[in-house]
């Protein structure tokens, strides 16, 4: 019997993974090698680094979870013939309500009105693009950067940094972690990219910890930083959470439904890979047309709970691995929750 490894919180991997598969189930940030070297199929979350030497001759398929790839060894893959497959826009709906329940905490923290907020948004893709939408129905002002984006005549929106981020009360980056190219993110938001922002605005960062540094943060300490990824990861230091307003662990797209539709996308594609029909769920999200007040995405986003979860979790432990071990058990005891609109995604 062909084996599927797959990562331990993946939802609804019985129903939708396909049939005749042994499924073999792994926790943390490194597959078992017994487990490894008997893989037909993986299923990955972005935790797993894959070494290319180790990947098992039978393996035929690797799906991960999630929007990005950059955890992937993608060129040994491409190399060997093994099919890859990703989930995007598996939790835009998450991220969003995330992203908006960290603007409205910190209006009411900091006395700022959200009616007329300006939040500028980096990155166009389907959480951007969602982001930007709901942004705009609350009352808020949106500006948009996505150079690569507008290039491909994908965001007629798009306008220079230099002046959205001069504009701007609340930035928010939403892109791959990329190192080549015209417009690489490695380390993006720089001091110098970050200079003409104005003292007590808010940067929310809910897509890659190494789009910045913690020098950057410890350079600008008049800005409120909201981080849901960080710069080591999943180690984070006492003088960074001492820098930052809000911290979470790397459970901004952590929704239920959300969850579902990653393992849903990998599943399908691992069965159109061995020409087997694919589920039949909606793969369609919520429209853009629904709504939901300030009060409701707040109600799906207990945010000041989670920020005090990961501080006291990292206080009883010193410096070094068990503070790593701290931030993971933090992240796996997390609730998955509901999303703030309701989609047409079915959970099981």
């Amino acid at each position: 019997m062909p084996v599927l490894v797959a990562d331990q919180d993946l939802v609804g991997l019985e129903v939708l993974s396909p049939p005749g598969f042994e499924i073999l189930r792994y926790g943390g940030r490194t597959i078992p090698e017994r487990m490894l070297e008997v893989a037909d199929a993986l299923y990955v979350r972005s935790t797993v680094q894959l070494d290319p030497v180790s990947l098992p001759a039978g393996l035929h398929f690797v799906g991960t979870a999630t929007i990005g790839t950059e955890h992937l060894p993608l060129d040994a893959l491409r190399t060997r013939g093994i099919a890859v497959a990703n989930a995007p826009g598996c939790n835009a709906l998450a991220v969003t309500d995330y992203v908006l329940a960290t603007i409205a905490r910190w209006a009411a923290d900091r006395n700022r009105d959200l009616k007329g907020l300006r939040i500028g948004i980096v990155g166009y893709g389907q959480i951007g693009q969602r982001l930007a939408a709901r942004a705009r129905r609350l009352g808020c002002q949106v500006m948009i950067s996505d150079p690569p984006a507008a290039e491909r005549q994908q965001c007629p929106e798009d306008q220079p940094w230099d002046q959205m981020i001069a504009a701007i009360d609340v930035l928010s980056v939403h892109v791959p972690l990329t190192t080549t190219g015209d417009w690489p993110t490695l380390g993006m938001l720089s001091p110098a990219r970050l200079a003409a922002m104005r003292s007590g605005g808010l940067v929310v960062n809910a897509a890659r910890g190494r789009l910045l540094a913690t020098t950057t943060i410890m350079q600008r300490p008049d800005l409120d930083w909201a981080l849901d990824v960080f710069p080591e990861e999943p180690y984070l230091s006492d003088s960074l959470l001492s820098a930052v307003w809000q911290v979470s662990p790397h459970i901004a797209g952590h929704s239920l439904a959300g969850k579902w539709r990653g393992t849903q996308l990998v599943a399908d594609a691992h069965r159109r890979h061995l020409s087997l029909p694919v589920t039949q769920v909606p793969t369609e999200g919520a429209s853009t047309q629904d709504r939901a007040t300030w009060d409701e995405i707040l109600s799906c986003c207990g945010l000041a709970q989670e920020d005090r979860r990961l501080r006291e979790a990292l206080r009883r432990v010193d410096a070094g691995p068990s503070r790593c071990e701290a931030f993971d058990r933090t992240r796996r005891a997390y609730v998955l929750r509901a999303e703030s609109i309701r989609d047409q995604w079915l959970i099981a």
